[in-house]
């Protein structure tokens, strides 16, 4: 079963926000913190759609979120090694994967979106952590924002 509209937004209240100039994140507890981030503006509207395809690429079942694909290549996506410690070590059986490295995989709307001001980059970035479960699923424990660093 797909995740519905309430598991969007428990999806998007775990999601934290890593600001990539300051090395920082703002973490959303609640309904009101994600409230109070201007989208537009704050972050591109770009990693909006990417964090809702990402959404929707979860399934919910028993509160408990796992993916839809495997993060070992699915979509692009990968282990993302944290060598720069920017992150918080993982608990044991957790590692940190990274997607939105637009391929042929992502919806349309995802690869080539119709918004305003967006500039065909490819730098918008979800980071998150998971841990294989005996099942082979992967639960998504939290979920970061943040875009590549453009070292033209």
């Amino acid at each position: 079963m797909k995740t519905s509209d309430a598991g969007v937004i428990i999806l998007c209240v775990l999601a934290a926000l890593t600001l990539s100039c300051e090395s920082a994140y703002q973490q959303l507890n609640s309904i009101n913190d994600l409230r109070t981030i201007d989208f537009g503006r704050s972050v591109p509207r770009h990693s909006v759609l990417l964090l809702h395809w990402f959404a929707n690429a979860i399934n919910d079942r028993y509160n408990e979120m796992t993916l839809s694909f495997n993060p070992n290549g699915g979509f692009g996506s990968h282990h993302y090694k944290n060598s720069e410690h920017l992150l918080d070590p993982q608990p044991q059986g957790y590692r940190y994967y990274t997607v939105g490295n637009l391929n042929q995989e992502f919806p349309t709307y995802v690869r080539n979106p119709s918004i305003r001001g967006y500039d065909g980059g490819n730098r918008d970035r979800i980071v998150f952590s998971a841990q294989r479960l005996q099942s082979g699923d992967y639960r998504v424990d939290r979920v970061f924002l943040t875009a590549t660093v453009n070292n033209k």
